[in-house]
């Protein structure tokens, strides 16, 4: 963890912006809640709190191994009511909002944010593709569907990476119902 945080200290030294800090929402956070809100006081920092997503075989296997986007926000709004202030919807929020959706504490110069991708999923949002590390294209965590891109890259051919980016966006779905099951590729091998 200390090295962790002089790493989001030397981004902020160094003036990049935004920073996020992504975090999985598992019950054993639960005791260090406060702390996450509390790095957001004094420093421009935005904490996305990102339910764990059944890929690739991982994820919550059992009812209580994770929390919920709507677990996570009583706990913070009682954070607030137990001291902190008011805890409402960010007026402003990092660049690239994306799927996440942004709160504040009253004061404040960073924010709060959840991924809620399970229990109150993102798909109509999300303005997501991914490169995989071996060079597929992947425009859905929840989808095993990829297009090579790697071939283009490689050639530095412009309008052939073009071509397999309008490919992907024109499959891209936005209701992670009609996928069929979980994915064979697990997070780290999709750059989750």
């Amino acid at each position: 963890m200390p090295a962790a945080l002089k790493g989001v200290e030397a981004a902020l030294r160094f003036e990049l912006s935004p920073v996020k800090l992504n975090v999985v929402m598992m019950p054993e956070l639960l005791p260090e809640l406060p702390a996450f809100v509390a790095i957001t006081r004094h420093r421009p920092l935005h904490v996305r709190f990102i339910e764990w997503m059944p890929v690739g075989g991982c994820g919550p296997r059992a009812a209580g191994d994770s929390l919920t986007k709507a677990q996570l926000m009583a706990a913070l709004r009682e954070l607030g009511a137990n001291g902190l202030g008011e805890f409402a919807p960010a007026d402003s929020a990092p660049g690239g909002w994306g799927p996440a959706h942004y709160y504040r504490f009253e004061g404040y110069k960073g924010t709060v944010g959840f991924i809620g991708s399970v229990s109150d999923h993102f798909c109509r949002e999300c303005n997501r593709l991914r490169l995989t590390a071996d060079g597929r294209l992947k425009n859905c965590l929840f989808s095993s569907h990829e297009i090579d891109a790697k071939s283009a890259v490689q050639a530095r051919d412009l309008d052939g990476v073009l071509a397999v980016i309008a490919e992907s966006l024109g499959d891209k779905t936005f209701d992670k119902n009609v996928l069929p099951g979980r994915t064979a590729r697990g997070m780290s091998q999709v750059g989750g």
